[in-house]
């Protein structure tokens, strides 16, 4: 198994079930605890790929999902579905170390987090969880994913909490303002849109630099 070659020559510890159908895989006992990541073939017998992605998706929404299959014009659609990436069974020896590349880069990402000092209390937060940080009386205010997590501040400066951060995620797209790249909706007329309706100003010096950087993390998706 392919899979099992390249975690292995990496000393990478897995644990690989294989179902002979998409039913067996929703209904399994094994995805009460969710996978990291699953292959799915577009044909499974009586199932079709396409739903049982749909059906995950909405049990397990960061699920990390791989298509293979030999019919290339499903592509679109399974990239609606959050693919990671769609192989051809003809070219997997040949695709999967990239595949598999890209795919731990992405977990790495989504485990990544940061520490930093709420008061006296030193608290780890997943990078992933953080919408947008804001500069304003001097402190820098942590919006989060989640709104019921609170508000939470540091007194720390906004350069510093950048130097501390991915800069393959978060943007710094104003003086007062650093966000993370998944959260962005679209970069418009001196504005970042985000997905949760808030709208942020853009440094206009800095905003051909900015928009160039979303399109390099967008193109790496």
């Amino acid at each position: 198994m392919l899979v099992e070659k390249y975690t292995t020559e990496r000393g990478i510890d897995t644990v690989i079930r294989i179902f002979p159908d998409g039913k067996s895989l929703c209904d399994g006992q094994e995805m009460k605890e969710p996978f990291d990541l699953i292959f799915l073939d577009i044909m499974m017998g009586h199932s079709n790929g396409m739903n049982v992605a749909e059906q995950l998706r909405q049990m397990y929404p960061d699920v990390c999902i791989v298509f293979v299959t030999a019919h290339i014009q499903y592509a679109p659609e399974g990239y609606k579905l959050g693919a990671a990436r769609y192989l051809m069974k003809d070219s997997m020896d040949v695709s999967i170390t990239e595949c598999m590349d890209y795919v731990m880069g992405k977990m790495k990402e989504k485990s990544a987090s940061v520490e930093v000092s709420f008061g006296k209390e030193k608290q780890k937060i997943l990078l992933k969880e953080i919408c947008y940080i804001e500069s304003k009386a001097h402190k820098c205010v942590f919006h989060l994913k989640n709104p019921g997590q609170g508000e939470k501040f540091v007194y720390e400066k906004l350069d510093r909490l950048e130097e501390k951060l991915d800069k393959n995620l978060f943007l710094r797209i104003h003086k007062s303002y650093l966000v993370h790249m998944k959260y962005i909706k679209k970069i418009s007329n001196y504005q970042v849109f985000l997905w949760n309706g808030r709208i942020l100003p853009v440094a206009k010096v800095r905003f051909p630099q900015i928009k160039e950087r979303y399109a390099a993390y967008k193109g790496g998706e």
